[in-house]
């Protein structure tokens, strides 16, 4: 599964990123709102993959949006985890 390997990686980068933050809503939830339409975007580029690419070549589209979904809900959940 890509979960824990993209999380092992994502975790400390976002984090890292997101504590050195000076924006004017604060250092999470900037971080929180990019992750979270990066998974929205993400989301429904796996669920159209198919439409988008075509009979049989959607697998693939749908394989690096598995991996990207991974890694935008990583960098989603690292600084609401933080922000709780």
């Amino acid at each position: 599964s890509a979960g824990p390997i993209v999380g092992l990686f994502v975790g400390p980068l976002v984090g890292a990123w997101s504590d050195q933050s000076t924006s004017k809503w604060g250092r999470r939830r900037p971080v929180i709102v990019a992750g979270l339409i990066s998974t929205v975007v993400a989301g429904l580029l796996y669920s159209g993959a198919e439409q988008i690419m075509g009979k049989g070549k959607g697998v693939y589209l749908a394989a690096v949006m598995q991996w990207v979904l991974d890694f935008t809900v990583n960098a989603m959940q690292t600084p609401f985890r933080a922000l709780v």
